[in-house]
């Protein structure tokens, strides 16, 4: 039997009538012609070690555009394979953080007031924050907001790029992704991951539990849909 080879058809459905059309009638054919087909390729698809994390399934736990989501998918799959965000619960809790961090993958900058926290980021020695201006020069960037002039030197030295003289770089794709993960594996967040404990996650990424609701809001929406 010839083997049936699928393109990557997410990255040009936009839930137009004429595809919505052509999708009916291809399952409808299927169906009629191989039954329980769509089911195997629908299992296989999970399974794909390309793929840990599908449109579908995005669109399902977040409400952001899909054009946007579409923009960040293949970054995030790159990172589940790359730092072994690689079971359910791991994924389920990897989205819940970023989604709150990153407001449904609208932000990769802080908003900058300043907050009177974020006033304090000026001179913190924990941040490695030693020069003038290092508070707001290296202020929270990518999807978990790494921030501080230490942080930005070791994803720098991670990644092979210069983020003490170009910050900016960590708003740009992949590395507003692929930042999230480096330091999800600094602070082994897959072990806090595997024991399903959203509080240690939460204290390890935001040094307290802001947000902890919404968080939870996000792990309870990847849960229905992965696991």
């Amino acid at each position: 039997m010839t083997d049936l080879v699928l393109l990557n058809t997410y990255k040009y459905y936009r839930g137009l009538p004429h595809q919505k059309a052509a999708i009916a009638a291809f399952e409808a054919e299927i169906k009629a012609k191989l039954p329980g087909a769509l089911e195997l390729l629908a299992d296989g698809w999970r399974k794909s070690p390309d793929e840990l994390l599908t449109i579908d399934d995005l669109t399902a736990i977040t409400t952001a555009k899909r054009d946007r989501l579409l923009e960040f998918l293949p970054h995030l799959n790159e990172g589940f394979r790359r730092y072994e965000v690689n079971t359910p619960l791991r994924i389920a809790h990897f989205l819940a953080q970023i989604l709150h961090e990153s407001g449904e993958l609208s932000l990769v900058r802080e908003l900058w007031g300043p907050t009177e926290a974020q006033q304090g980021y000026e001179g913190r020695a924990d941040l490695g924050n030693t020069e003038a201006g290092d508070g707001f020069r290296f202020r929270g960037r990518g999807l978990i907001q790494i921030t501080g002039r230490s942080n930005y030197r070791e994803v720098g030295t991670h990644f092979k790029i210069d983020c003490l003289k170009w910050p900016e770089k960590l708003e740009q794709l992949p590395y507003s992704v692929l930042t999230a993960f480096w330091f999800w594996q600094k602070k082994k967040l897959n072990d806090w991951a595997d024991k399903d404990d959203v509080e240690a996650i939460t204290r390890l990424i935001n040094g307290g539990y802001n947000g902890l609701s919404d968080r939870r809001k996000y792990l309870a929406r990847a849960k229905e849909v992965l696991l």
